[in-house]
């Protein structure tokens, strides 16, 4: 297929859904709860329009949709958007078409004032190869929540932003973030390394992890501390996406997330 003879679109038809399944499922990469939420955000859109908070660019050739990403505001923010997923069928794959669609998104959320494209992928092997394509497209991994998904399946969350500190347009180990990573790292290492002095090795219950902003925007954070929540990645004040973990008596700080900045910039 040359790329020249693909039509965009942004608005979904009646067959998308539909579309949507068929597509989703061909990849192998999705369980059946992920593709059923896949084809209800494309109904949605369907049935409310720009009311859904999604938004949608369908690449299609001959009539016949061949790839398609899914993006929109992240509620109380201005301006950072969540990239849900990009999706192309096998049969249309080493095409160049989802490389194009990135290019596109990040087009759409600079012409409505948009500054920041945050993404989630998994750690396991399966998804190395998608993690290799947002890197190649200048995202950098800023955060890492471990056993999110399920045991021994991390969330990680990559972003670009139209900062060079936040490596837009940038190769992504050229990001001034990893030098961040590196620093937290090793920040939170010996933090937990003290508490663990302190209070010992009785570990309680799994870690709950609390997500806010860090302006008065956002819901207040001081609360989460009252109720023995530990910030553990907050390091600038201007709207950071702060992150709270609830520690039982005994347990530190995971010393391996970091902040993603001014994701909450009101």
């Amino acid at each position: 297929m040359n790329t020249i003879d693909l039509v965009f679109r942004t608005e979904p038809v009646a067959g998308d859904p539909e579309r949507v399944e068929e597509m989703v499922k061909a990849t192998g990469f999705f369980r059946e709860d992920e593709t059923a939420v896949a084809v209800e955000l494309v109904r949605e859109k369907l049935e409310k329009g720009r009311g859904s908070g999604y938004e949608f660019i369908f690449a299609g050739e001959d009539g016949e949709t061949v790839a398609y990403c899914c993006y929109g505001l992240i509620p109380c923010t201005l301006h950072s958007y969540d990239l849900y997923r990009i999706v192309t069928h096998p049969a249309n794959m080493k095409q160049g078409i989802g490389s194009i669609l990135p290019g596109k998104t990040e087009d759409a959320v600079r012409q409505v004032g948009g500054r920041g494209i945050y993404l989630e992928t998994s750690s396991k092997e399966q998804y190395h190869p998608t993690r290799l394509f947002y890197e190649r497209n200048g995202y950098c991994m800023k955060a890492r929540f471990d056993d999110f998904y399920a045991p021994g399946d991390d969330k990680l969350v990559y972003v670009k932003c139209q900062k060079k500190r936040d490596c837009f347009a940038q190769p992504p180990f050229s990001c001034p973030g990893i030098f961040y990573l590196i620093v937290a790292g090793i920040f939170h290492f010996l933090q937990g390394l003290f508490n663990v002095l302190l209070e010992g090795f009785d570990i309680g219950s799994p870690a709950v992890h609390v997500s806010v902003g860090s302006s008065s925007g956002c819901q207040a954070d001081n609360q989460h501390n009252g109720g023995n929540y530990h910030q553990y990645n907050a390091y600038n004040p201007g709207g950071a996406f702060l992150g709270f973990q609830r520690l039982n008596q005994g347990m530190v700080q995971h010393p391996d997330t970091v902040q993603v900045d001014d994701q909450c910039d009101h």
